[in-house]
Parts: structure tokens; sequence; C-alpha cells
């Protein structure tokens, strides 16, 4: 069997299950996705590996002023 590599793009209360199992993960999100990040990182199989990549513009939006 082939191995094939899929792309999600959901939003709040996206599809349950939220992740297919997968040997390998990207995540990404802004600060408002932190709880739900941290919630799919929680539930991923253990053998999984992969990257969680966060962006925080609270330094830009402070420095704006």
């Amino acid at each position: 069997m082939l191995k094939q590599d899929k792309i999600g793009i959901s939003n709040s209360g996206g599809p349950k299950p939220m992740l297919l199992e997968c040997d390998f993960y990207y995540l990404a999100g802004d600060s408002a996705a932190l709880l739900a990040l941290a919630a799919l990182l929680e539930n991923l199989p253990t053998y999984s590996a992969g990257h969680a990549f966060i962006r925080d513009d609270s330094a830009n939006a402070m420095s704006s002023g």
C-alpha cells in the first residue's frame, strides 16, 4: 500500500476525529489556538513525532503603540 500525505485545515469544533493516526504531524496555530493545539498534542499516538508552530503577535501589537 502506498503511503499518502494529507493536509487538513479546520476552525474550532472541527471534524471528529480531528486528526487521523499518522507517524508525523505538523500543527500550526496562533495564540487563540493554544488550548486546541495542547489537546491535540496530548492525544497523539505515543509513536508519533512532529512539529508544532505557534504564531505570537503580542510583541508586535505592544510595540506598534
